[in-house]
């Protein structure tokens, strides 16, 4: 079989995997809740294929979120787009009752260490493009800024924090380039 058709199936497996797992989220079904059995007969795939893609559903969750979270990620970066940030921001207040499933609950862990993940790499190319070495440190800063972004976040959707989406952003942004500054020289 061509590379290409592989390819195109392991693609299209994987994206039926995160559809399923997305679609028993917006149903309201609790992270803790969800199990591999109930993914694999969402997406219609054996088991033996969901475990040549996923060795759990911790990995199908980190695949999920990876593209909203981009953005979030990108706070770290300089020249960060904030107007991007506010539109992921109202897509979570947009659908708090859903976003709530997984910014609470036994997900919030899962999901604030493949953030720090990706703010650790985001600190790592700053700091390399400013010519400057990341200090031992950065993984520690990268787990509290996720940790503060989501906790934030998840804050706001349920009302503890007043203002709009735009408020929010600038907030989170100035956090993260604080932080960002201080560990990549600039």
């Amino acid at each position: 079989m061509p590379q290409d058709a592989v390819d195109r199936r392991i693609e299209r497996t994987r994206r039926a995997l995160v559809g399923a797992f997305n679609g028993l989220v917006l149903e309201g079904r609790r992270y803790d809740r969800i199990t591999v059995a109930d993914l694999i007969a969402r997406a219609g795939v054996g088991r033996s294929t969901f475990y040549e893609h996923y060795r759990n559903k911790d990995e199908v969750l980190a695949e999920a979120i990876r593209a909203p979270f981009e953005l979030l990620a990108a706070s770290v970066e300089t020249g960060v787009r904030v107007p991007a940030l506010c539109e992921i921001l109202r897509h979570f207040h947009e659908n708090r009752v859903h976003a709530k499933v997984i910014f609470a609950g036994s997900a919030r862990r899962k999901i604030s260490r493949v953030l720090a993940r990706m703010l650790a790499d985001r600190l790592r190319a700053r700091a390399k493009a400013n010519g400057a070495t990341l200090p031992a440190s950065a993984g520690i800063a990268a787990i509290e800024l996720a940790d503060g972004q989501l906790g934030t976040i998840a804050a706001w959707l349920a009302g503890e924090i007043a203002g709009d989406a735009d408020r929010l952003a600038h907030a989170l942004s100035r956090t993260a380039q604080a932080v960002a500054r201080d560990l990549c020289a600039g």
